[in-house]
């Protein structure tokens, strides 16, 4: 009886450690859906659907997440959290600080763009190293095309090796830091204005 708990314990290990090791996932359009279920209101979902958009979510039970996504005109934002019994809770721009802005926008374009349309094809030739110190809080990047499929979701602490790494590895960690200021109100308090970022 021990013998097939610890067999049960190691397969259901593995079979975390395989599905949690896909660092760039390829197309996936039910996770999509999944993780606009679960992070916005119907009534929002029509301005996500059919656009290209970045989504950063962290934190540990419940957490916070962001979006910029691309417009017939620029760009969007909404940001909200998710508390650790599935709650959604959409933040206005009031409690945002104002950042969705014109200059917000226009200071940030290129990574915007960047990250939407070039990151993902420039990772793929890329190797992920993984952070593997224990962190409390998760943190997920997602790039999602237009058509609503999943094109490249790294999660956690991870740089990158290869061609142009030193670049690629600014820019993301850029992207990644905006992304983290927009889903927290939190540290706008501490850091009021990323345009000069």
């Amino acid at each position: 009886m021990k013998k097939l708990l610890v067999l049960a314990v190691g397969v259901a290990s593995m079979a975390l450690s395989i599905a949690s090791s896909k660092p760039i996932s390829n197309s996936d359009n039910g996770e999509a859906d999944w993780l606009f279920s679960q992070i916005l209101p119907d009534s929002l979902l029509y301005l996500v659907k059919d656009r290209p958009l970045l989504l950063y979510s962290f934190g540990h039970y419940g957490y916070s997440w962001g979006i910029v996504t691309k417009t017939d005109s620029g760009f969007h934002t909404f940001c909200g959290r998710v508390d650790y019994v599935g709650n959604r809770f959409i933040r206005t721009s009031e409690e945002n600080g104002q950042f969705d802005t014109i200059p917000f926008f226009s200071a940030h374009k290129d990574i915007f763009l960047w990250g939407m349309d070039t990151m993902p094809a420039e990772a793929k030739r890329m190797n992920v190293i993984k952070n593997e110190t224990g962190v409390t809080f998760y943190s997920d990047l997602s790039v999602i095309d237009s058509k609503g499929e999943i094109v490249f979701k790294i999660n956690d602490n991870v740089t990158f090796s290869g061609p142009d790494s030193v670049v690629f590895n600014n820019k993301f960690y850029r992207l990644c830091v905006i992304m983290r200021w927009l889903s927290d109100p939190c540290l706008r308090s501490y850091v009021p204005n990323l345009e000069k970022f």
